[in-house]
């Protein structure tokens, strides 16, 4: 029922090629597809399928599989795929916040604390 889909989420065994086939299909024909998380997450070729056969309207994708994508990659000749250079966390706020989380996971860690935005993995 989403306009958009977006993927914001980190690499871990469990996040592996979680949007594929089936996630493409239950979408909207006119829903648009946005990966600024890993490459890894989405199956590519279910992607590739899922915008050449008009099952969703296009993609924003700032990762792919493998980085740097190949020239020939059928991804670049889709004219409903935009495409950047791995760069969706550019923002004047990046590395401020960067310095913010580190401080206080030192902070934490000193004190013998949970860190902030673990990961198990």
């Amino acid at each position: 029922a989403s306009d958009y889909v977006i993927v914001a989420m980190p690499l871990m065994k469990e996040t592996l090629s979680l949007v594929g086939k089936a996630e493409f299909a239950a979408m909207k024909p006119d829903a648009l597809f946005i990966n600024v998380g890993r490459g890894e997450t989405v199956d590519q070729e279910a992607l590739v399928d899922a915008l050449r056969a008009g099952r969703i309207r296009g993609a924003g994708l700032d990762v792919m599989t493998p980085e740097p994508l190949p020239t020939d990659h059928p991804l670049w000749k889709l004219p409903n795929v935009f495409i950047t250079p791995h760069n969706a966390s550019s923002s004047p706020f990046v590395w401020p916040r960067i310095r913010e989380v580190l401080h206080e996971n030192i902070r934490r860690r000193l004190a013998g604390e949970t860190l902030l935005n673990e990961i198990d993995d």
